[in-house]
């Protein structure tokens, strides 16, 4: 929620904190994540959604975000909302 009420930004899948790449594992990732953004973040927002191939590490996520324009964006989960 913060990058979309922010500037926007990117979320990286398959990456650790530290940087290793360890690469995603999830076989429906994509599916995945544009439910997650279609049922817990409202107003409504799509991310860009893409796959890089790293060599022999994998493949890594990454989700896209825009600044959003119907601000502030909010997270619905457990009947709550949290910016």
């Amino acid at each position: 929620m913060a990058l979309a009420n922010l500037k926007g930004g990117y979320i990286l899948l398959g990456v650790e904190d530290d940087g290793t790449v360890s690469g995603i594992k999830r076989p429906d990732i994509q599916e995945w994540v544009l439910n997650v953004f279609r049922d817990k973040v409202h107003p409504h927002i799509i991310p860009f959604y893409e796959e890089i191939q790293l060599d022999e590490k994998g493949k890594v996520a990454v989700i896209t975000l825009s600044p959003g324009i119907a601000k502030p964006y909010v997270l619905r989960h457990n009947g709550r909302e949290d910016v």
